[in-house]
C-alpha cells in the first residue's frame, strides 16, 4: 500500500466526511473599482487580481499586475491571504490561492475559510481540491449571453475533510509534481527559444536566397496567398464538438456549425494578436480573430503558418 492508503487505513476507515463550500468557506464576488476614478488606481498598492494573473503561472500569486488604492476597496474590506479565487462567468474554473490580502475582478468568486475550519484543514490542500471543484463548475454552468456557474448548486459542492495527515501528504506529492512541471516549463521555454531561431533563420529572405538561387525565390503580395475572412457570433449555432476560437485561443465553447474545415492559419485582429493558431480540423471563429483560406497550389498550410509566426504578425 501507499503512505497515502496506510494514512486513510489508519485515520478514516468508514470513509471521509464532506463539507458544503457554503459551510466551509464565506463566499464573496470580486469588483472593478470605477476606472473613471483615477484616486482609485492612482499608485495603488493592494493586489486587484484577474485572469491574466493566474494564467501562465503556478497559480500561487503574491502580486497582481494592477493594483488599487486604499479608497477602491468597500467596507467589506480585503479579501484575507490564503483565499481561494475561482473563475465562475464566461471562462470557467480558472482558479487561484492568494498569499496576501487583495481584491479580485467581478469574474471571480472569493472563497475564505472559515475560522472554525482553521485547525482542521491545510490550505494548499483545499487549493488542490478546487481542481476538482473547477471541473464541476464546466459541467454545471448555465448559458444566456455568457456562462455562469450555477451558484446555488456551487454553494453544495462538497469538500472532502480528511484528517491533518493524510492532507498534508497529499499536499507534499502533489507539490513535488508542481515543481517537476516548473522544470518541464523552463525546459519548454528553452527548447521554444531554440525554435524560433531556427524558425527565424531558416525563412530569412537573404538565407532563402543563398540556399535556393535568387531565381527560385519569389516574393508574392499576402492577398494572392490567402483570403482573409473575419469570425462571426457563435451564439446561435448550439451545443456540438465543434471548438470556439478567439483570439486567445481555444475558448471551452463548443457549436455544431463550422466556419472553416480546411487548414488554415488563424491571425489574431484584436487581443492577443501574437498568438497564431495553425489549424487542420473543423473550428468556429469569433471576431477578434480571422481566419485564412490558403491557396495550396502556391504555398503549403504549415509553410504559411510557420512563415507566418516568423513575422511575428
Amino acid at each position: 500500500m501507499s503512505r497515502i492508503e496506510d494514512l486513510i487505513a489508519k485515520h478514516c476507515p468508514n470513509g471521509v466526511e464532506l463539507i458544503e463550500l457554503q459551510k466551509l468557506f464565506t463566499t464573496r464576488n470580486g469588483y472593478t473599482p470605477s476606472r473613471k476614478n483615477p484616486e482609485y488606481w492612482e499608485n495603488g498598492t493592494i493586489p486587484w487580481f484577474r485572469l491574466a494573473d493566474i494564467r501562465g503561472g503556478d497559480r500561487i500569486l503574491t502580486e497582481a499586475i494592477e493594483n488599487v488604492s486604499p479608497s477602491a476597496v468597500k467596507n467589506s474590506g480585503l479579501f484575507p491571504a490564503n483565499t481561494i479565487i475561482i473563475s465562475t462567468l464566461a471562462t470557467i474554473g480558472e482558479h487561484a490561492l492568494m498569499k496576501v490580502p487583495g481584491l479580485c475582478n467581478q469574474q471571480l468568486t472569493a472563497l475564505t475559510l472559515r475560522e472554525k475550519y482553521a485547525a482542521l484543514f491545510n490550505i494548499k490542500f483545499l487549493f488542490y481540491y478546487t481542481f476538482v471543484l473547477a471541473d464541476w463548475c464546466k459541467k454545471n454552468t448555465m448559458n444566456s449571453s455568457f456562462a455562469s456557474v450555477d451558484m446555488k448548486q456551487f454553494k453544495r459542492f462538497g469538500f472532502p475533510m480528511p484528517p491533518l495527515e493524510v492532507q498534508d501528504e497529499i499536499v507534499r506529492i502533489l507539490d513535488s509534481f508542481t515543481e517537476l512541471e516548473a522544470n518541464l516549463q523552463t525546459e519548454l521555454k528553452a527548447r521554444s527559444k531554440q525554435y524560433e531561431y531556427y524558425r527565424d533563420s531558416l525563412l530569412r529572405l537573404e538565407n532563402l536566397t543563398n540556399r535556393l538561387g535568387k531565381e527560385n525565390v519569389k516574393l508574392l503580395p499576402l492577398g494572392q496567398l490567402v483570403v482573409i475572412k473575419n469570425g462571426k457570433d457563435y451564439k446561435h449555432l448550439g451545443a456540438g464538438r465543434i471548438p470556439v476560437y478567439g483570439s486567445g485561443g481555444p475558448m471551452d465553447v463548443f457549436v455544431d456549425t463550422p466556419s472553416y474545415s480546411k487548414p488554415t492559419v488563424l491571425l489574431p485582429r484584436k487581443g492577443s494578436i501574437t498568438n497564431i493558431f495553425y489549424l487542420d480540423e473543423p473550428f468556429w471563429n469569433i471576431d477578434t480573430v480571422f481566419y485564412t483560406e490558403i491557396d495550396t497550389s502556391q504555398i503549403i498550410p504549415k509553410f504559411f503558418y510557420h512563415a507566418v509566426s516568423s513575422c511575428h504578425i
